[in-house]
């Protein structure tokens, strides 16, 4: 039942009544993160959110990886890739959401949230921040989660080997954010709009997104060429319509949180979507047809 998940996802959470308190003033541990993120930052440079270099040797695992046929076929998301993905391209990087400093402010948009969903969870160091600021979260993620820094929570049960275009695992209006950072655009086109009604499904109303809106470094330079990295680069607009077809609307009020977002200090802005769903739908929850008969 709902109940029983929630006891167990607070089981699993390692989060004591002490660091959910609202009234808790000790400094929350994911900004521990972010500050990793600022070294990570000086060190590399902010292009590309931390220093995205154009080496031969990172264009070389590309071209020899098992995706460098699979993936131009845009079929189905090659897992296999993306384990070597992960392992040359982001396992030593802070997660994206901390090395662009926005995640404090995506937890500023949504203050009575407790249970969170993270699709597509990389290296899982959003996970992890997100469960030091006491919350309570499930994630899925194509590549092997069990031999990557996600093994720990792996072991744990809350984050699993997946892919956003079946998240038939979890329940309808399951959580109350559901959050997603920088894969969408890694998805094959044709599983695009199924992986977006497939988040605004688990999603109770609140879903919080950044795609980016161009091709990967990592793809061809020549636009003729299949890209390789991000299969799906489709305009702002077309990402929009996608989910307002799921039946979502934009919600601009937790975007202006973002107006100030500081390019000085992290880089290049995210492209940020806040959408607040299911919210014309009636008596799909026993509690709405509940108040309905009432």
């Amino acid at each position: 039942s709902s109940n029983d998940m929630e006891q167990h996802l607070q089981q699993l959470s390692g989060q004591d009544d002490e660091a959910r308190d609202g009234n808790n003033k000790k400094l929350p541990k994911f900004l521990a993160g972010e500050e990793d993120a600022m070294k990570y930052i000086d060190g590399h440079g902010k292009k590309g959110g931390g220093g995205r270099t154009q080496s031969a040797h990172r264009r070389g695992w590309i071209a020899s990886s098992s995706s460098g046929s699979n993936s131009n076929n845009n079929n189905k998301p090659d897992k296999k890739f993306y384990d070597v993905y992960l392992k040359n391209a982001i396992e030593n990087k802070p997660a994206y959401p901390l090395l662009k400093g926005f995640l404090r402010t995506v937890l500023e948009a949504y203050p009575e949230s407790r249970t969170w969903f993270d699709g597509g969870a990389g290296t899982c160091g959003t996970m992890r921040a997100l469960r030091s600021a006491g919350k309570i979260v499930r994630g899925i993620e194509i590549s092997d989660v069990t031999k990557t820094s996600c093994k720990e929570l792996a072991k744990e049960g809350v984050v699993e080997t997946g892919v956003l275009n079946d998240l038939s695992r979890f329940e309808d209006k399951r959580f109350d954010v559901v959050f997603s950072s920088e894969v969408l655009e890694h998805v094959p086109t044709h599983l695009a709009e199924q992986s977006v009604r497939e988040l605004v499904r688990i999603a109770k109303k609140d879903v919080f997104v950044t795609i980016s809106l161009r091709r990967s470094g990592l793809d061809p330079k020549d636009p003729k060429k299949p890209a390789i990295v991000h299969l799906t680069v489709w305009p702002r607009e077309k990402w929009e319509k996608a989910f307002v077809k799921a039946g979502c609307e934009i919600n601009r009020e937790a975007l202006k949180k973002f107006e100030r977002y500081d390019e000085t200090k992290y880089g290049a802005r995210p492209n940020f979507f806040a959408f607040t769903c299911h919210h014309h739908q009636k008596g799909t929850t026993e509690e709405e047809k509940e108040d309905e008969e009432d």
